[in-house]
């Protein structure tokens, strides 16, 4: 709900700020639920990664 308030709030200020980058492939149902326009899912994807040093 706050992205959402964000967002609204952010094209209040600034109508060409369109784009809303948020969620994850965990979360990206609710991301899209409230009105991201980019979701980053590359674990969906391509596979888990080991963390690097």
């Amino acid at each position: 709900e706050q992205l959402q308030q964000s967002s609204h709030q952010l094209r209040g200020i600034s109508p060409e700020s369109t784009y809303i980058s948020a969620g994850m492939s965990g979360d990206f149902e609710v991301a899209l639920r409230f009105e991201a326009t980019h979701i980053r899912i590359g674990s969906s994807i391509l596979g888990t990664r080991s963390p690097q040093p």
